[in-house]
């Protein structure tokens, strides 16, 4: 009971949000406690004359485990022109605070993103490893058929 009031009251908390005067972040809470949820960050311009979408400048994936009390990194990513101005940093700062008291870790890290992650852990000691998520989340993850994992396999 405590969890599920816990995950409702997470998704009325949730929807955009300014960032700073360019960028505001939308957030994504599924309807499963253990669900993808994701924080995209957008420009307040349109990304052209001709396009009236907001230009994308980043996304976060993550899950995260109330019976594990983990959270677990899945993607991160910052578009070229928008990359270290602090929005990756602000997207993990984020997520924890909806899971504040949380372990989290990250799945494989990329070769280029090391450096990274690197900076994040000396700035959050003991957090951001990368191992294998917790068995609650691999089973959702295997019970999903749109997860972006499940999308790649033939």
């Amino acid at each position: 009971m405590r969890l599920a009031l816990r995950h409702l009251l997470m998704r009325y908390r949730t929807g955009d949000e300014r960032v700073d005067r360019e960028v505001f972040a939308r957030h994504t809470i599924p309807r499963s406690p253990l669900g993808r949820r994701d924080i995209t960050l957008l420009t307040y311009m349109p990304a052209s004359a001709w396009d009236p979408r907001p230009e994308h400048v980043g996304r976060l994936n993550y899950r995260i485990c109330d019976l594990c009390r983990l959270g677990t990194i899945f993607k991160i990513h910052t578009s070229e022109v928008w990359k270290r101005r602090g929005y990756a940093s602000w997207m993990l700062d984020r997520s924890r605070h909806f899971a504040p008291d949380f372990t989290w870790i990250t799945s494989r890290q990329l070769h280029d993103a090391r450096a990274f992650w690197q900076h994040v852990r000396t700035r959050v000691s003991l957090q951001y490893t990368p191992r294998r998520p917790c068995e609650h989340i691999e089973a959702a993850l295997r019970a999903t058929k749109d997860d972006w994992r499940a999308a790649s396999k033939p």
